[in-house]
């Protein structure tokens, strides 16, 4: 596996990591007050966790890479910018553990 490979996988994994966190403080949240917002937030934290499982996974399986000759044409452009996102999730999925943590 490429280091890049391998840094995508890693970052979309702690991303899994803070999701599940977060989707277990809202789920115990809505158990508490049934809050709408709860359910929501949950939700929302599912489908983030969906994309990192995918992005993850499409690491290790060429097979469901169907762009496999196109990525290895571009990802010397690519990857930065997808890093870039993923990193950007990172920080974003970190100020929101902070404050559903408090």
């Amino acid at each position: 596996m490429e280091w890049t490979s391998l840094t995508l996988s890693l970052v979309s994994m702690t991303n899994m990591i803070i999701l599940g966190i977060i989707i277990t403080i809202y789920a115990k949240t809505y158990q508490k007050t049934k809050a709408q917002a709860s359910i929501g937030m949950i939700i929302f934290a599912s489908l983030m966790f969906l994309h990192n499982i995918m992005g993850a996974y499409s690491q290790f399986d060429d097979h469901l890479n169907l762009m496999l000759h196109v990525q290895q044409l571009t990802a010397s452009t690519v990857f930065p910018v997808n890093l870039a996102i993923h990193i950007a999730e990172l920080g974003g999925l970190l100020v929101l553990l902070k404050i559903t943590w408090d």
